[in-house]
């Protein structure tokens, strides 16, 4: 962050911000009724991987958010109220900014059982994010669901996988399909890490014992 005099200036135990973590996940509109107040930024370096920043400099608010739902609440004196550390609220941009790591994997979206029509909506995005940043590498993580055909993980994922490569044109070296296991409901996960990021762990929560098995030839079609 930038300079921050202040902590001379004030008294002891002084309060200068509040800074919150939702734990029930919320859109960006459940915070902010009058867009006109707030002044849109992004936080995140890299820039452009699906954070944005909203701050409201007269209220002292400033939102930090990811793919439109809500990771960061801080809130601030209002202007008038900033004296005498007028130096410390400079740059409220600074008080939600992240800085992306090279060496983690960033989850960049989840989806559950969709038909492929809409899941190509899904992964087209995901090439896109690809494709603008030169030195990432994507990650398909499938979890078959506690009702499951055989190798379902594994054929989604080299599916989304396939899809990526052979008609986005992301090169086949910067996408890595795993099967992720098994968990109650189907679930697809797409990351984004360097490329020397080691890939992402599967989270599984279901045991193969735990899961009943469908030997069905048509997949399309496999019961709900």
């Amino acid at each position: 962050m930038g300079q921050r005099h202040c902590i001379d200036s004030v008294a002891p135990d002084t309060v200068l911000l509040i800074q919150e973590s939702p734990t029930v996940e919320q859109s960006v509109d459940h915070y902010i009724r009058d867009r006109k107040r707030f002044r849109i930024f992004d936080p995140s370096e890299p820039r452009g991987i699906g954070y944005l920043g909203y701050v409201d400099e007269e209220e002292g608010f400033v939102i930090q958010t990811f793919r439109g739902k809500v990771t960061e609440l801080v809130y601030l004196p209002s202007k008038g109220d900033q004296e005498p550390c007028a130096g410390y609220y400079l740059n409220p941009e600074e008080f939600v900014s992240i800085m992306v790591h090279p060496t983690m994997n960033l989850k960049f979206d989840e989806y559950e059982d969709l038909a492929f029509s809409d899941e190509m909506a899904r992964l087209d995005n995901f090439a896109l994010q690809l494709q603008s940043q030169p030195r990432a590498r994507g990650f398909v993580i499938v979890y078959a669901g506690k009702k499951a055909l055989v190798a379902e993980a594994k054929t989604r994922a080299t599916r989304a996988k396939s899809y990526l490569v052979k008609i986005r044109g992301v090169n086949p070296e910067r996408v890595v399909a795993i099967d992720g296991g098994y968990r109650e409901s189907f679930l697809v996960q797409l990351f984004i890490g360097d490329l020397d990021v080691e890939p992402p762990t599967p989270t599984p929560t279901l045991d193969a014992s735990q899961v009943e098995i469908i030997r069905n030839t048509h997949p399309q079609k496999k019961p709900r």
